[in-house]
C-alpha cells in the first residue's frame, strides 16, 4: 500500500519521532527511510538528537530546504502491511507486558534432571561438560556455568508460562517447549576460543627424552612403542563463560525469518532477555503454525488441480471410447449402403446356365447384409452398448489415470467396442 505525503508533511513526521518506530510503523526500514529523505532533501534528526531531547536538552528542528529541481513536492512510501508473524510478536509482548508468572514443578523436575547430569559429566577436551539424554534440555556449557545455566532456564520457563508454553519431557528426543498445539525445541551452548598452545616445562623435557631415546637407538627403531611417544596439543580450548540460545529453525514464504538465536553479549546477558526469549519462542510456534497451513493449502491445491486434471482425462478418455463406438457403427451403415448396392449386380435367375459359385457369393452376401442391419437395431445396439459399458454410469470402464515425472500422461484408451454379434 503507497501511501503519499507532501514534503512538507513527510518533515514534519520524520521530526515527530524516531525514524526506527516509523519504519516499523511502515513495515520498511529505517535505511529505507533515509533514502526518502535524501531524494527529496528533507533534512533528518542527527545522531543523539533524540536522546537529547528526553533529558530535557534543548534541541533544535532543521528548517526544510527547497526542493530539489526535479521533485514534484510528493514523497511516496511504499509501505507494507505487517506480516502474520508481526502480529503474533506484539500479541506476545502484549501478554508479557501485563503479567508475571513462574514454573512449574514440571519444568523444575526438567531443569534440575538436566543440571544433575551435567555435574556428573566428565568434561571434554574443549572443557564442556554436554546433557544429550531423551527427555531433558540440550546443552554444552563448562561446568563453571551450570549454576549460571539452570538461573537461565528458570527464568526462561517463567517467562515462556506467561506466553502459554510449558516445558515437557518427551519420550524420545531433548526438552521441547509446547502449548499443546506447536512444539518449540531449543538447546544451549557456551563459546570457547581456540588458542595456540604454548608447551610447558614438563612436556618440553617429556619431548627431549624422546629425542634422546631414539637417538641412542636409531639403529633399531623396530622394536620401540611408539603409542608412548609424548603427544604434545596443537590447540587449547577455552570456553568463554558467554551463553548462547537457540531456538528451532523455521522459515515461512513471505515472511521474515523470526528470531531464533539469543546471545550473551558485553552488557546484555541472557538472565535479562528471558523475556525476549519467551517472545521468541511464542513466534517460533506461530511460524510453524502458519508453516503448516501454508503446507495444507499447497497441498489442497496440488490435490484440487489434480482432480481437474483427472476429471479433463477422464472425460477425453470417454469421448474417445464413444467416438470409436460411433465410427464403428457408421462404418458397417457404409457397409450395409454397399452391400446393397452391389448385390442387384450378380443376381442371375435359377436356371442350368447359372454360375454356382457367385450363386452362393450372392447368398452369403444377403446373409451378412442381415446381419449387419439385425446388428444396428435398438435391440441389439443396447446388448453391444452394455456388454462394451458405454452410453451409462460406466463410460469411465478401464479408466487409469496416469501422471509422468510429475505431469499428467494422456489417458489410456482401450477400443474395445465390439462391432456387431457374431455367430
Amino acid at each position: 500500500m503507497t501511501k503519499a505525503f507532501t514534503r512538507e508533511e513527510f518533515h514534519a513526521l520524520v521530526w515527530s519521532r524516531p525514524m526506527t518506530q516509523l519504519a516499523k510503523e511502515f513495515g520498511l526500514s529505517d535505511v529505507a527511510l533515509h533514502k526518502s529523505c535524501r531524494k527529496h532533501a528533507i533534512p533528518t534528526p542527527p545522531a543523539g538528537w533524540w536522546a537529547k531531547q528526553k533529558a530535557g536538552k534543548k534541541v533544535s528542528v532543521t528548517p526544510l530546504r527547497a526542493a530539489p529541481p526535479d521533485d514534484d513536492g510528493k514523497v511516496l512510501i511504499a509501505a507494507r502491511q505487517p506480516g502474520v508473524l508481526a502480529g503474533e510478536r506484539a500479541k506476545a509482548r502484549d501478554r508479557a507486558a501485563g503479567d508475571q508468572g513462574g514454573h512449574s514443578p514440571d519444568e523444575c523436575e526438567i531443569v534440575s534432571a538436566t543440571l544433575a547430569v551435567l555435574r556428573r559429566s566428565h568434561a571434554s577436551h574443549m572443557g564442556l561438560v554436554t546433557c544429550a539424554r531423551d527427555g531433558l534440555i540440550r546443552c554444552e556449557i563448562a561446568p563453571a556455568s551450570i549454576d549460571r545455566l539452570g538461573r537461565i532456564l528458570g527464568q526462561v520457563t517463567s517467562a515462556a508460562c506467561i506466553q502459554d508454553f510449558n516445558l515437557v519431557s518427551p519420550d524420545k528426543g531433548p526438552a521441547r517447549f509446547t502449548n499443546g498445539m506447536d512444539d518449540v525445541g531449543f538447546s544451549l551452548s557456551e563459546t570457547f576460543q581456540r588458542l595456540k598452545h604454548q608447551p610447558t616445562a614438563s612436556e618440553l623435557a617429556a619431548e627431549a627424552k624422546w629425542d634422546r631415546m631414539l637417538e641412542r637407538r636409531r639403529n633399531g627403531w623396530f622394536d620401540i612403542d611408539w603409542s608412548k611417544r609424548p603427544v604434545t596439543p596443537e590447540w587449547d580450548w577455552r570456553p568463554t563463560g558467554k551463553l548462547s540460545l537457540e531456538l528451532d529453525h523455521v522459515w515461512v514464504a513471505g515472511e521474515p525469518s523470526p528470531r531464533r538465536t539469543f546471545n550473551d553479549a558485553k552488557v546484555q546477558r541472557l538472565e535479562v532477555i528471558a523475556t525476549e526469549v519467551a517472545i521468541g519462542v511464542a513466534v517460533i510456534a506461530a511460524a510453524k503454525r502458519q508453516q503448516r497451513l501454508q503446507r495444507e493449502n499447497r497441498e489442497k491445491a496440488a490435490e484440487e488441480a489434480r482432480r481437474q486434471r483427472e476429471i479433463a482425462q477422464r472425460t477425453e478418455y470417454i469421448e474417445q471410447r464413444r467416438g470409436a463406438a460411433l465410427t464403428s457403427i457408421l462404418r458397417e451403415l457404409e457397409e450395409i449402403e454397399k452391400l446393397k448396392e452391389l448385390l442387384p449386380k450378380f443376381c442371375e435367375p435359377d436356371g442350368e446356365h447359372a454360375h454356382p459359385r457367385v450363386v452362393e457369393f450372392d447368398r452369403w452376401v444377403s446373409r451378412r447384409l442381415a446381419d449387419l442391419e439385425s446388428a444396428i437395431t435398438a435391440e441389439n445396439l443396447e446388448r453391444r452398448f452394455d456388454r462394451s459399458k458405454l452410453f451409462g454410469s460406466d463410460d469411465d470402464h478401464d479408466f487409469v489415470f496416469r501422471a509422468v515425472q510429475g505431469r499428467d500422461a494422456p489417458p489410456i484408451y482401450r477400443h474395445d467396442f465390439d462391432r456387431r454379434p457374431t455367430g
